[in-house]
């Protein structure tokens, strides 16, 4: 199946202050996780299906990432809405409305759920990870929260590492999806259902 898409995950440089607000000495933080413009753009990982390959975006290749995405009909993600196009977004990228495709938010679609208010009774249990696990049996690496404690540790390469293995976690949920008319294992049931999938 070629697909006219890019499959992305995004990292950051600064860390998001934690709720009890006691911040780690030596480490950047930014204001918050609606502080897109103060995050930084670490790493922008990417898989193009046009091509069959991975890529990997620093702050310094956003216009490239700019170009490629312009070139293809999707940009999918996982909570890229809220997240990661936001992000781009905040640093010069614009991935448009009609282009992005987000599945956590199809699944809490699908699940009956209100995608746009968060509640974690409702809405909890869907993170990539519980998708990983349930679809395929695998782990992410790690978490996100971790990522720029890494990366300000200078290991950028297990930085990029880990969102590489992101995106292609992503990748397997979106293929699956799109080979089997949107059918997945929902992430809490175990049970199949079915989210909408782009027309390609």
């Amino acid at each position: 199946m070629t697909l006219s898409a890019l499959i992305y995950d995004c990292e950051i440089k600064k860390c998001i202050p934690p709720r009890d607000g006691k911040l780690q000495l030596g480490l950047e933080y930014c204001q918050g996780w609606e502080d897109f413009a103060g995050m930084g753009v670490a790493v922008v990982g990417v898989w193009d299906c046009l091509e069959n390959l991975p890529r990997v975006f620093g702050e310094s290749s956003l216009d490239q990432l700019q170009a490629l995405a312009r070139q293809r009909l999707y940009c999918v993600g996982f909570n890229s809405h809220k997240f990661d196009r936001a992000l781009l977004a905040a640093n010069g990228v614009e991935i448009a409305a009609h282009q992005s495709y987000d599945i956590l938010r199809e699944l809490w679609i699908a699940s009956e759920l209100n995608p746009d208010a968060y509640d974690y009774k409702t809405h909890g249990g869907y993170s990539l990870n519980d998708c990983a696990i349930t679809n395929f049996g695998m782990r992410k690496s790690g978490t996100g929260e971790l990522a720029p404690v890494l990366w300000q540790q200078g290991r950028h390469m297990d930085v990029a590492d880990y969102c590489l293995r992101d995106v292609m976690l992503t990748r397997r949920l979106f293929l699956r999806a799109m080979q089997n008319d949107g059918a997945i294992k929902h992430p809490r049931t175990g049970e199949i259902v079915k989210i909408r999938v782009p027309k390609i």
